[in-house]
């Protein structure tokens, strides 16, 4: 019986443990990028601190289509994600062509190996 309890209780404790990092941390940002019908542009604002040193800007889009982004602030990185589960980056080109139909992830990170990598930016993504 004690030994039922034990299994039991392991096996709690072993499902809490996995599940942990399904919670989101309280200092991740995602934004959902959602652009106003008729328009291909939208900016953003954002402040890179050492708490939240990144932000994701989610968006979808069809293949065919390119993403032109720019970005005004501290030394950052970018990285982005294509809907297949790969990325590119950090390096990426101002313009992508967008191969893939789906969910996309523009990812702006402070660069730590620069200085002047926190602070306030500005970022503008175009999908034509």
């Amino acid at each position: 019986m004690v030994s039922s309890k034990l299994a039991a209780g392991a096996a709690f404790a072993g499902l809490i443990l996995f599940a942990a990092p399904a919670f989101a941390d309280p200092s991740d940002c995602v934004v959902n990028v959602h652009m106003k019908r008729g328009t291909d542009s939208i900016e953003y604002t954002g402040r890179l601190t050492h708490e939240r040193a990144s932000c994701d800007y989610h968006f979808k889009a069809r293949a065919g289509q390119t993403l032109t982004w720019t970005l005004q602030g501290p030394a950052t990185r970018q990285t982005i994600g294509y809907p297949d589960g790969n990325g590119d980056g950090p390096g990426i080109p101002q313009s992508i062509p967008l191969q893939q139909t789906g969910e996309y992830v523009f990812g702006v990170s402070a660069d730590l190996m620069a200085e002047g990598a926190f602070g306030r930016y500005r970022l503008r993504l175009t999908i034509r």
